[in-house]
């Protein structure tokens, strides 16, 4: 009973085909293979790792950052309101938030004017295009995304972004403080209502920031849906956090006895890693959310025999060689993954395995967003003995010599065997199947 629990959930789960069975089996299956490609893909990625790095990161560039925050808001006249807010998020993490406060405001007076005024604000700016760096590139890794923001574009992107987020916890707060004080909104909304505005804006202030974050952050498109979704879950679990933490704290108050006066740094850096777990988790269900189509056998990927390798091989290049004959622009792995209905991942593992054997060639596409794949020779000279022994010889060394005595007898027998298939009548051209 149990390995059939398993196989279904780690094998025949993985090969449903979505078109097959009905819209509420389908959802709940399609859930499920979110969920499950998360965890591995969160494992898979080092999400841990990069929660620590980026705990680092953020510890080191938290009063800058603080410091930029103010300026800004005291700029639109909201100082006072941005320190409530902050108040308000970290309320269990006091002493630590008056620390940042102190060295922000200290930081801010000491750039006040003239040569040294310059420097310390291309320093400031410095440290935070940094900081939203590191977050990128640990979005990026996830994202599957090899080239990143330009300069330019990272200190138009991460400034924009820093502006937007201070002024929006900022209008969060204060309109929950107006409706919540305003008589005449008073009497025209039940009392309920009045009550549970100050959660409902304090949860939709963290969802919007969220979706923002995981809408901008990896530099790849996205459909909208894929980071409000995350956004949501994460910042609820982000929520939850921060009302349980004060019975957390009780918990780890024996910390006091070990580190003194310091127990806040230990609990203040425990706080910001949790957060980030959740953050990176976001961002690995935003990925598989939106590209679930592309990696719903990932799973049964692995157990693929060397024989239905070949065949898939033979698969892709008859598709490629029919392509090229009409020449049509090159397809590209989604392309050729769509018109053979195969795992996009399988079909970039047996692309790559044609290119290694330099059976085919990658080459640029009018789009310019992806390379297309073309035959690497004349498609009159590629057989389907051609292509297995290509690939049956990819990684290894033909004058590789081995110092057993019956090797050279199997050796020889294995090439008239070669031969035969060569000469078979069923060793036929691509492009003729």
């Amino acid at each position: 009973m149990f390995k059939k629990f398993y196989r279904t959930l780690s094998q025949d789960i993985w090969q449903y085909s979505e078109t097959e069975g009905k819209k509420i089996k389908t959802l709940f299956i399609r859930i499920y293979k979110i969920i499950a490609l998360t965890i591995r893909g969160f494992r898979e990625n080092n999400c841990y790792l990069k929660a620590s790095a980026l705990t680092f990161y953020t510890v080191f560039s938290v009063v800058p950052v603080a410091a930029l925050a103010f300026a800004i808001a005291k700029g639109f006249g909201l100082e006072d309101k941005l320190r409530l807010e902050l108040m308000d998020i970290l309320k269990n993490q006091q002493q630590v938030l008056d620390k940042i406060l102190t060295f922000s405001e200290n930081l801010l007076s000491r750039t006040a004017g003239g040569l040294i005024a310059g420097i310390g604000v291309i320093l400031l700016l410095w440290t935070i295009i940094k900081l939203f760096s590191n977050i990128e590139n640990a979005f990026n890794e996830i994202w599957r995304v090899k080239q990143g923001r330009i300069f330019l574009r990272k200190v138009t992107d991460y400034l924009s972004m820093f502006f937007i987020c201070p002024i929006l916890l900022v209008v969060s707060a204060s309109f929950t403080a107006f409706l919540s004080s305003d008589m005449r909104v008073n009497n025209y909304l039940p009392k309920y209502i009045i009550i549970l505005f100050p959660t409902i804006f304090s949860h939709l202030a963290i969802w919007i920031l969220l979706t923002f974050v995981y809408r901008i952050m990896p530099y790849s498109k996205m459909k909208l849906t894929s980071a409000i979704i995350p956004a949501i879950i994460v910042g609820t679990i982000f929520n939850i956090i921060q009302f349980t933490y004060f019975d957390l704290q009780l918990f780890i108050t024996k910390y006091n006895g070990i580190y003194g006066t310091f127990a806040a740094l230990p609990l203040f850096l425990l706080w910001v890693q949790a957060n980030w777990i959740i953050v990176l988790a976001g961002a690995q269900l935003s990925f598989y959310i939106d590209t679930i189509e592309l990696h719903e056998f990932d799973y049964s990927i692995k157990n693929i025999s060397f024989r239905q390798r070949k065949i898939l091989a033979l698969m892709t290049m008859k598709a490629i060689v029919d392509n090229f004959k009409v020449k049509d622009t090159a397809m590209n792995a989604k392309e050729l993954s769509t018109k053979l209905q195969l795992p996009y991942n399988l079909t970039g593992e047996i692309l790559n395995s044609l290119v290694s054997a330099k059976i085919i060639s990658p080459v640029s596409t009018n789009s310019n967003t992806s390379q297309g794949y073309q035959p690497s020779k004349c498609i009159t000279t590629i057989s389907v003995r051609y292509v297995i022994s290509k690939l049956e010889l990819l990684n290894y060394k033909e004058t590789l010599n081995f110092p057993y005595a019956q090797s050279e007898k199997f050796d020889s027998l294995l090439k008239k065997l070669e031969a035969l298939q060569e000469n078979s009548e069923l060793n036929l051209l691509i492009k003729d199947i």
